[in-house]
């Protein structure tokens, strides 16, 4: 059978293009992003707060374009690991690795940080128990690691109803403020950049909070070696994925700067859960406990989705042999790779639980966004540089100015903005850390890379190959 001749494999065909849609909208978490990452970008860009989001729909676009492209020529479970390995060489596939290790590693932990203290204030609001953040916080790990063990399939399937709820419940909210506001709810003013506080200095600041809803939206592309059909399910997954939410995240920004009121903006800034507000003026305070629950869910979907991509980069590099071996091994029947999800679990929750425990989950929640934000621009921009080159040197028949040459240069320009955003002016302590754990994780895969090029050439030379299928195959 399968499963003992190649038990290293993981099972293939066991999804289609529904599922791989999910694993990228899921771990974009939309509900959740709208619901928590308004609130800072509120701050900054004011009421042009949607115009910000629509900016980084169209910055997003730009760099989806590069996966899409990819995985268009290339099945891998280490999805970015492997397009620059075979568009910068196999010692750049390598570092592009380490850094994807970390940008998923922490999206669990990201995630939960957050999850326990939201859940622990909607109980203790709605129902008057006070039980403890970290209660909910090892709950809602432990499911994650069960359905990651038994199979992508129903990991993806739990995902899916779970967001038909929590987008279904904030679609009927927008429609009843639409409904409620009539003629007043719509207006150009959120579309003006001299609206908001500096500017269009505003609105770019704003986009910070922007793409960082959108991280994670590659998530489908590590389900290469599992997907029906991958060469087309996952490039429509990933720029489907990218396209529905960027809409929807436009929108539900409207929705809730003209909901909450434009002369209310700077009270939207403060507000710490301020789509509870809104459900609560348009529908009560009884039926605000479905938007509550709503902005839970999405949280665990996207913790869910994250912690899946996470281990199957994991897996994808223990397979090559570039960290522990064992890590590139698969369950002898369920075909799951569960080495790579122990140690997965571990970390969510060791880092996670430490530094909510140190920071409170609310800045360890900003701590781990500032650190993704970081990581995300460097494998971004890799990956739009290896699609140059690849398409120069290995599908020159292919390759056209536009979407292989113009739009990647493109892409890599636009992530100055949250660079930018995110260092000027310099954090304060502690959120100054992420930046020189970032600089620290690098480097010491530089260093790594150099030991391995010395004492197993042959490894470097595989690096993001092992189990790739390539268009010319």
């Amino acid at each position: 059978m399968a499963a003992s001749s190649e038990p290293n494999r993981l099972k293939s065909n066991a999804i289609g293009l529904p599922q791989a849609m999910v694993m990228s909208i899921a771990t974009m978490a939309p509900v959740a992003a709208i619901f928590f990452n308004t609130i800072p970008a509120s701050g900054v860009a004011g009421i042009t707060m949607p115009l910000s989001f629509l900016l980084s729909l169209v910055a997003m676009l730009l760099i989806a374009n590069a996966v899409t492209a990819f995985s268009r020529e290339i099945s891998s479970a280490g999805s970015f690991y492997a397009y620059v390995s075979h568009g910068l060489g196999t010692s750049a596939g390598f570092f592009m690795g380490w850094v994807f290790i970390l940008f998923y590693a922490i999206v669990a932990p990201f995630i939960f940080s957050i999850f326990g203290v939201t859940v622990a204030t909607v109980v203790q609001a709605n129902f008057g128990v006070a039980i403890p953040w970290p209660v909910f916080y090892l709950l809602g790990a432990a499911v994650v690691f069960a359905l990651s063990y038994f199979g992508i399939r129903q990991s993806l399937n739990v995902d899916l109803t779970f967001l038909f709820y929590e987008i279904g419940i904030v679609v009927l909210l927008a429609l009843t403020i639409v409904f409620k506001m009539g003629g007043h709810f719509f207006t150009v003013q959120p579309f003006i950049p001299s609206n908001a506080p500096h500017g269009f200095s505003g609105v770019f600041f704003g986009m910070i909070f922007g793409i960082l809803s959108f991280i994670g939206f590659e998530a489908a592309a590590t389900l290469g070696e599992e997907t029906r059909d991958p060469k087309r399910a996952i490039p429509r997954a990933v720029f489907g994925a990218v396209l529905l939410i960027g809409i929807f995240y436009v929108v539900m920004a409207y929705v809730a700067t003209v909901g909450y009121g434009l002369g209310n903006i700077a009270k939207f800034a403060t507000d710490a859960n301020p789509f509870h507000t809104i459900a609560t003026n348009f529908w009560g305070p009884h039926l605000s406990v479905f938007v509550d629950l709503a902005g839970i869910i999405g949280l665990f979907a996207c913790a869910l989705a994250g912690n899946n991509a996470a281990i199957r980069v994991l897996y994808s590099m223990g397979r090559d042999g570039f960290i522990w071996k064992r890590m590139g091994e698969t369950h002898h029947h369920l075909l799951t790779p569960t080495n790579a999800i122990y140690v997965s679990s571990a970390f969510t929750l060791i880092i996670g639980l430490g530094l909510s425990a140190w920071l409170g989950p609310i800045n360890a929640y900003g701590f781990l966004g500032i650190l993704a934000v970081l990581v995300a621009v460097v494998a971004y921009a890799l990956v739009n540089l290896a699609l140059i080159v690849f398409m120069l040197k290995q599908r020159r028949q292919h390759f056209r100015v536009l979407p292989h040459l113009v739009v990647p240069i493109l892409g890599i320009m636009i992530l100055i903005l949250p660079v930018y955003g995110v260092l000027v002016p310099f954090p304060p302590f502690p959120f100054d850390i992420p930046l020189f754990i970032a600089i620290v994780w690098s480097i010491i895969g530089l260093l790594a890379l150099w030991y391995l090029k010395g004492k197993r050439p042959d490894a470097i030379a595989k690096a993001g190959r092992t189990m790739v299928t390539t268009e010319s195959e």
